[in-house]
C-alpha cells in the first residue's frame, strides 16, 4: 500500500513541475506540442487544440515538449517546410 501512496505522490509531483513548464509557456504566447506524465509507452493520450496530451506507463517522469526549446527534431523541420521546399525547390543547396 504504501509503493503506491509512493508512486501517487511522486505522480503527483511530476503533474505539478510539468504543468509550471505548460502554463507558463501558455502565458508568454508559446504553444507547447506535448504534455505527458510518464515514460512511454503511452497508456492515454488524446490531442485537443493541436495539443498532445497523454500518461505514460511508468510514472517516475514527464515532458512538455515546447517548439524552440532544443534543436528541431527533422520531423518538426518537414512538418514545417516542406511545404515550402516542395513549391520552391531552389532553396535547397545543391549536393
Amino acid at each position: 500500500m504504501s509503493v503506491l501512496v509512493s508512486i501517487a505522490g511522486l505522480a503527483f509531483l511530476i503533474l505539478i513541475h510539468e504543468a509550471g513548464h505548460f502554463f507558463t509557456a501558455r502565458a508568454v504566447g508559446m504553444k507547447p506540442r506535448r504534455f505527458y506524465i510518464g515514460f512511454p509507452p503511452a497508456v492515454l493520450k488524446t490531442t485537443r487544440n493541436g495539443i498532445e496530451y497523454g500518461l505514460g506507463a511508468i510514472p517516475l517522469g514527464g515532458y512538455v515538449k515546447i517548439p524552440g526549446m532544443h534543436r528541431p527534431a527533422p520531423s518538426d523541420v518537414d512538418v514545417h517546410f516542406g511545404p515550402a521546399l516542395y513549391e520552391s525547390p531552389r532553396l535547397l543547396p545543391e549536393v
